[in-house]
Formats: structure tokens, sequence, C-alpha cells
């Protein structure tokens, strides 16, 4: 049995692999009670996730550039529609476009300047 669990973040890493009987009886616990794991498999703890996992996550992330294609509809939306970041972000994903409101925040500041953004940020979280 081979299973994988990467999570990023902060969070534990877990490769989860199968071994030879040979192995696990040269590893007994001697009457003491098997951890979480069933029986035959090796659990390893990894300090970093492999480069090909964290390929594989970067390679499902949204195309950053092409939120910037969609400007004017968030200007819009933000602006004359009254729509938080959240729900902008929804909005666009909801029609066809991965968004996240972080992504929709620095599209929506991007050239503005340094005091309207910071009028912007004292703004409630909800807005």
């Amino acid at each position: 049995m081979k299973k994988k669990q990467f999570k990023s973040k902060g969070k534990e890493v877990v490769v989860v692999a199968q071994s030879s009987a040979a192995s696990l009886s040269d590893k007994s616990t001697k009457g003491k009670q098997q951890a979480a794991s069933p029986p035959g498999d090796v659990v390893t703890h990894l300090e970093f996730p492999p480069p090909h996992f964290l390929l594989e996550q970067a390679e499902k992330e949204p195309n950053r550039k092409l939120l910037e294609d969609y400007r004017e509809t968030i200007n819009l939306l933000r602006s004359d529609k009254g729509f938080s970041f959240r729900e902008i972000a929804e909005w666009l994903t909801q029609n066809g476009v991965d968004a996240d409101y972080n992504a929709v925040y620095r599209v929506y500041t991007k050239g503005m300047p340094d005091d309207e953004v910071a009028a912007l940020d004292q703004e409630p979280a909800d807005s």
C-alpha cells in the first residue's frame, strides 16, 4: 500500500508506504499496541514536501494574470454595485473565473495611490 498525504502551510506531511513483514517483526512493539496506522504500514514524517508535490500544487493555482483581464468587471462590482472582495471572488468563480478574494483585492488596488489603498484597508473586513 502506498499512500501519500501532503498538505502545505504548516500542516503535517505524511508518507505511508508498504513495508515487508520481516522488517516489521524486527521492530516489534512486544505487547504494546500499534499506533493509528494499520499493520504492515510505515509512517514517515517529512519536514518539507517533495518538489513534485509542490509542482503539482503550483499547476493547480489560478492564473493571476488572467484575473487582471477582469479589472473593469471587478471595479464595477466593487465601486458601483458595492460587492465585497469575497463576494466578487465568489461571483467570478460562479461565472467560470477561478479567483480568491486576495487576488481580487490585488487586482483592484493595483495602480491605486498609497493613500487610497490605506483608506480602503481601514474599511470593515466585510466591505
